[in-house]
This record gives structure tokens, sequence and C-alpha cells, in this order.
């Protein structure tokens, strides 16, 4: 059986030089893959197409160990509200708009990370890993467990995490951790929403003061969301009562489709 590589494909290029490189995982110093190929001469063109595509046969033997997404390092993405710059093990996120809010929100948010500082499911303003999106029944189950698990401990020091997406929840490991606590509200109080900004999922709930069944119906629609072909029947019964806002974050996480 072959000695699977963890490599990352990489290339250099001054003016018109061209080498391809490999850079083994856990380590600084790249290796040279071939020689160096001149984007200058015909000959030199035709070498860079052939070993491209080598590479592209190389990424697609290996696509089975390659994540969903990837990001280019060094890449910021930047939204109305962040920017997020992807580093080589981390990504640093960057709230632009946290400096214009009112010192009172600014407050307000020292005391969510306070109060949250030991969950183990949630994530804290400076480190996170790339964000998922899962299709597979028990990735998606194990991933729910984790935000459920996020979503009581917020529950419990008497907050709403009220942005509830896909895009807030990052792998660590072998476990996931919920993100995103800028949109966090004390339950029971209408959600904070800065000027600008437009609630894509679930707007209706946002005019009402937030309840803790809120968070459900969004952590049901993650669910809803992965399209699962194969979601059986507890993992609809689950789904479903997450939507209708029946069940609390602890006793979903009872649930059979999450223990089972």
């Amino acid at each position: 059986m072959a000695r699977l590589s963890r490599v990352l494909l990489c290339y250099a290029c001054a003016g018109p030089i061209l080498q391809f490189c490999v850079l083994p995982w856990g380590s600084n110093i790249p290796r040279m893959l071939g020689s160096e190929m001149s984007m200058g001469i015909q000959a030199g063109k035709l070498r860079i197409i052939a070993v491209a595509v080598q590479v592209y046969q190389v990424i697609k033997a290996q696509r089975a160990h390659l994540p969903d997404h990837y990001f280019p390092l060094g890449w910021t993405d930047h939204t109305s509200l962040s920017s997020i710059e992807f580093f080589d093990g981390y990504v640093q996120k960057r709230v632009e708009y946290s400096q214009a809010w009112p010192k009172k929100r600014r407050l307000f948010m020292t005391q969510v990370y306070t109060a949250c500082k030991d969950s183990a499911y949630l994530i804290h303003a400076m480190a996170s890993p790339p964000k998922i999106h899962p299709h597979q029944k028990q990735k998606v189950s194990s991933t729910t467990r984790c935000v459920l698990s996020g979503v009581q401990d917020l529950h419990n020091a008497n907050y709403g995490h009220t942005d509830i997406r896909w895009q807030n929840i990052i792998q660590c490991g072998n476990s996931h951790r919920l993100i995103d606590l800028e949109f966090v509200c004390k339950l029971n109080q209408r959600p904070f929403t800065p000027p600008g900004y437009v609630r894509k999922a679930r707007p209706e709930l946002y005019s009402h003061k937030w309840v803790a069944e809120y968070d459900l119906i969004l952590v049901g629609d993650l669910l809803e969301s992965c399209k699962l072909l194969d979601l059986d029947g507890e993992g609809q019964e689950l789904m479903h009562a997450m939507q209708a806002g029946s069940v609390s974050a602890g006793q979903a996480l009872q649930h059979p489709w999450l223990t089972g």
C-alpha cells in the first residue's frame, strides 16, 4: 500500500521563470518538483502545461483527503462588517465596525465573553480555523451536538446567540465551535443589529424580544439546509422539534439522534 504524504503543492515565479514545489507538512523548506521552466519560450510553456496537468492529477487523486473549502494563505475575505485574513494554521478576524459601537455595547460584549470564557464550544475573538458546511449524516450530527452545547452554555449564562449559521461554525480538531458572538443579546431583550446589516435568515424573529427557543429554531434550520438524503425519522423529528421551538438545547442534546 502506498504511503500517503501530506504536502502542500505550490510554486515560485520570478519574471518568466516558473518552478513548481512541494512543501512537506510541518516543514518550512520546499522541495523542487522538476526543473525550472521558462514562460518566455515555447518549449517552456508546453512543459508548464504538462506539469500543471500532472499537478491536477495529484490533486484529483487526493480529493478525498482535501477539505471541502480552501483559501489561499495571506488572502483576506472582506464583508461589510468584518475582514478575515488566512494564515498558515490560523486565521485572524477583525470586526471593523466595533470601534463605532456605543460604549454600552462594548461593555456588554465584555460581559458576554467573561460569562462564556470556559465554554469548549464557543470561540472568543482571536483564533478561527476554517469554516464548515457538512453533508454526511455522521458529521452533521456530531457538529449539531457541538453547536447545541455552545448554545446551551450561552443560555445558561442568560444570553442568546441570534446569528447561528454554517458560516459561524468552525472545526477545531475533532470538535466544532460556534463563533461570531458580536450579535449576542440578553435573553428576553431585543437583539442587536448594526445599522445597514440585513438579517437574511428568519427575519421575522428579530422584531421580537429574543428567547432561547429562537436559537433552537436557527439550529433546526441548519439541519434542513444540509439537505441530507439519509436524514432518518429521528433526525427529522429533532429538526422539526427545534424549528417549532418546542425543545431546549439541553433537551435536544438528549435526543436519540444525537446520543445514538
